[in-house]
């Protein structure tokens, strides 16, 4: 049955047609997403789509990570983990 693909380096099982296909639905909401805090009243309404805009575009940079590692793009695939190995709190 081999490794789950939530282990370790489940990106490497992940075509590029597929990384593309997911990253363009991402890349296609973000517009939606960033204007849904100005539509809203309530300062925790607010709060709340602004985490959920930080998580898109860190979605985003992830999966244009996983199309770069697909496209063996590795030096650009390589830039953006160090991107998003900044971008994340330290354990």
């Amino acid at each position: 049955m081999g490794e789950p693909r939530h282990g370790k380096a489940w990106w490497q099982d992940v075509t590029a047609p597929d990384a593309r296909r997911v990253l363009n639905f991402l890349q296609r909401w973000a517009p939606t997403l960033a204007s849904l805090p100005r539509q809203v009243a309530h300062p925790t309404h607010r709060q709340a789509l602004a985490v959920l805009n930080h998580h898109h575009r860190y979605s985003i940079m992830l999966w244009q990570g996983v199309l770069a590692s697909a496209e063996n793009d590795h030096a650009r695939a390589s830039l953006i983990k160090r991107a998003l190995s900044s971008a994340s709190p330290s354990p």
